[in-house]
C-alpha cells in the first residue's frame, strides 16, 4: 500500500522513466530522466540520492518490501538495465515495482453471480469474447486520417465504458430465452501499443510505456473484475502479441512482450482474489482448448493466436487464414478444431471453412494513419462476441461495436468532411 502524498505521482513517474531504458535499449542519463519528467537537474540529483538512501520515506510506502530490497533494486540499476534482453529479470523488476503500486482488488463473494436454476428447461449458452489491438498508447489524429478515425488514452477510456456495457447488454438480451452463465475471455495481444516496433513510433503515441502499463492494469483489470461479476464462471485464456519492448524481433522473443507482463498483473494479482475466475497459463504463440471438456464426443476444441504469423496479400489475411488453420490442426493432431481466433489485422470476418471456422477480430483503434493514408483501408472499431451451444456449437455472433461510422459529406469549401462539422453544405 502507499500513502498519499502531493507529488507521488511526480516521484513515481520519476522511478519508473529512471529505471526504463531508451528505446534503442542503453541507459538513460539522469540529464534525460529529468527532461522527460520534467525536472531541474539538481532536483533530480536530489531524488536519486534519495531513492538509494531512504526510498521508502521518498515514495512514502507503507507496509511495502524490506528496506533492502528496495534499496537494492535501485543500487543495481544500472546491472539490471544491462539484463533488459533477459525476458525474465525484465518481467522480475517490473512485477516487483508494480506490485507496490496496484494492490489486488478488494472482492466480495455475495457479488458474484450464482449458477442460473430457475431456467432448468433452457438452452444454455457460454459467451465467449475475444479482446485484442487494444493499443492503448496509440495516437491517430483526425486531422491526419480525413476525419474517419480518431484514437487517444482518452477515447480508449470511453471505449472501455462502452464495450463493457455492450457486452453485459447482449448477455442479458440473451437470458431472455436462454441461460447464460460461463463467459471465455480470449486474450489475444497487443494490449498495449509498447515501443520500438517501428520507425517514428512515438511520434503516434500520447503515452509512455510505463503508464501504457499502468492505464492498461487498472482500467482493464478494473472492468475484467466488474464483468466477473456477472456470470457464475469466467475464464481467460492468453497469447501475447507482436508489439513489445523491442518489436516482433526482440532477441528475448515472445517471453519478452509488455502483454504477458500486463496479463500476469491483471489475472494473477489485480483479480486474484476474484472466486469465480478460473486461471490458465499464458500461451507463447497459440492456445488450444476445449470449451466443454467433459463432453468426450463434443468438446468444441478453439484456438486463439494474435495473427502475425499468418502472412497476408494485399494487406488482406484471407490468404494465409486457411493454410494457417490447416497447421494448427496438424500441428495439434486434431481434425475437430471448430474455431481459430485470429487478431492483429484489424479486420473482423468469419470464414466458414469446412469443419473449421476462421474468427478474424477487430481492434479498439479503427483505421491508424498508416491504414487509411497507405493501404486506403479503414474499420470502426469493433471486437468479436459470439455463444456456444454444446451440441451445435457457436450459434450466434454479435461484433461489440466501440465506435460509430463515420459519414463524410461536402462542405462549404468543397472538402470532404465528417458530418457534423460546421461549415456543412445543407
Amino acid at each position: 500500500m502507499i500513502g498519499n502524498t502531493h507529488d507521488f505521482d511526480k516521484r513515481l513517474e520519476f522511478l519508473t522513466a529512471l529505471l526504463t531504458p531508451s528505446p534503442s535499449g542503453k541507459p538513460r542519463s539522469l540529464k534525460e530522466v529529468c527532461k522527460q519528467v520534467g525536472l531541474p537537474h539538481k532536483t533530480g540529483e536530489e531524488w536519486k540520492r534519495r531513492l538509494r538512501t531512504e526510498p521508502k520515506e521518498f515514495l512514502n510506502i507503507v507496509d511495502g518490501p524490506p528496506d533492502e530490497v528496495i534499496r537494492k533494486l535501485l543500487s543495481d540499476n544500472a546491472a539490471l538495465r544491462k539484463q533488459l534482453s533477459d525476458a525474465d529479470d525484465f518481467e522480475r523488476v517490473l512485477k516487483i515495482r508494480l506490485e507496490d503500486i496496484v494492490s489486488p482488488l478488494k472482492t466480495n463473494p455475495a457479488l458474484y453471480r450464482k449458477p442460473d436454476r430457475k431456467k432448468r428447461g433452457a438452452d444454455s449458452l457460454v459467451a465467449m469474447v475475444d479482446v485484442s489491438d487494444i493499443h492503448i498508447g496509440s495516437l491517430v489524429d483526425a486531422k491526419d486520417s480525413l476525419g474517419l478515425s480518431e484514437y487517444s488514452v482518452d477515447v480508449f477510456h470511453s471505449r472501455l465504458e462502452r464495450w463493457e456495457n455492450s457486452l453485459l447488454e447482449v448477455v442479458e438480451k440473451v437470458r431472455s430465452f436462454a441461460t447464460v452463465d460461463r463467459l471465455i475471455v480470449n486474450a489475444m495481444g497487443d494490449w498495449l501499443d509498447s515501443f520500438g516496433v517501428f520507425a517514428g513510433q512515438a511520434y503516434e503515441q500520447d503515452l509512455d510505456p510505463e503508464r501504457q502499463v499502468m492505464v492498461a492494469v487498472t482500467k482493464l483489470g478494473a472492468s475484467l473484475e466488474r464483468i466477473c461479476r456477472e456470470f457464475s464462471e469466467v475464464t481467460i485464456y492468453g497469447v501475447p502479441g507482436n508489439h513489445g519492448p523491442h518489436g516482433r524481433r526482440s532477441q528475448a522473443g515472445r517471453k519478452f512482450k509488455t502483454d504477458r507482463i500486463v496479463y500476469w498483473f491483471i489475472i494473477d494479482h489485480m483479480l486474484r482474489d476474484v472466486p469465480n475466475l478460473h486461471r490458465s497459463p499464458l500461451a507463447d504463440g497459440l492456445k488450444p482448448y476445449a470449451v466443454f471438456p467433459q463432453n468426450e464426443t463434443n468438446q468444441q476444441i478453439h484456438c486463439i493466436i494474435h495473427g502475425d504469423q499468418v502472412r497476408g496479400w494485399m494487406s488482406l489475411p484471407y490468404y494465409g487464414s486457411g493454410r494457417a488453420a490447416g497447421r494448427v490442426m496438424g500441428l495439434l493432431g486434431r481434425s475437430d478444431l471448430v474455431a481459430l481466433h485470429i487478431g492483429h489485422h484489424h479486420q473482423l470476418a468469419n470464414i466458414s471453412g469446412g469443419v473449421t471456422d476462421i474468427i478474424h477480430n477487430g481492434s479498439w483503434v479503427g483505421g491508424s494513419t498508416y491504414s487509411i493514408n497507405d493501404l486506403f483501408l479503414s474499420d470502426i472499431a469493433k471486437q468479436q462476441m459470439m455463444f456456444i451451444d454444446e451440441q451445435l456449437g457457436i450459434v450466434m455472433q454479435h461484433p461489440l461495436l466501440l465506435s460509430d461510422p463515420v459519414r463524410l459529406v461536402v462542405d462549404t469549401n468543397g472538402e470532404l468532411v465528417p458530418e457534423g462539422t460546421r461549415g456543412v453544405n445543407g
